[in-house]
């Protein structure tokens, strides 16, 4: 029974020790709740919430600037349409004028060689009748070329 009587003491002043303790805590607790501490961040805290909010305003209509601005920007790089079918209408005129001189300047060329070739042959035939009829005129014209063969040489 000693021991338990022992046990019991010291319970009791366990007991008593804890009673000073929460006396004491809430003694603190009365001290913080009224303190000016409480007041200031209570304060900080509602001013934070309204800076919180204007920001979140702020944003917003930063965001509708920005979407504005890059609507405007958007607009800004496109070309109109009456230009691209202008520059598109130029460039399809242009290739065709330019085939159509391409072919024509070939088939001149074509019709210049056939031109030239049946000049010389018309020459060269004309030539061959002259020279026929007429001998001494041939002599004299084969005696010219040799000269002339003989003067390029030297």
């Amino acid at each position: 029974m000693a021991k338990l009587d022992e046990l019991l003491e010291i319970l009791t002043e366990e007991m008593e020790g804890f009673k000073a303790s929460i006396k004491q805590m809430e003694a603190l607790s009365t001290k913080l709740n009224n303190s000016e501490m409480q007041r200031g961040i209570s304060t900080i805290s509602y001013n934070l919430k309204e800076q919180g909010k204007t920001q979140k305003h702020q944003f917003s209509i930063q965001g509708e600037h920005i979407n504005e601005l890059s609507k405007r920007v958007g607009q800004a790089k496109q070309i109109p349409k009456w230009i691209i079918v202008i520059c598109s209408t130029t460039l399809l005129v242009s290739l065709l004028i330019s085939g159509y001189a391409i072919y024509e300047v070939r088939d001149s060329w074509d019709k210049q060689v056939i031109a030239f070739n049946k000049g010389k042959e018309q020459i060269n035939s004309d030539l061959q009748l002259f020279f026929e009829s007429n001998d001494e005129v041939y002599e004299e014209f084969l005696k010219w070329k040799e000269t002339e063969k003989s003067q390029s040489k030297k």
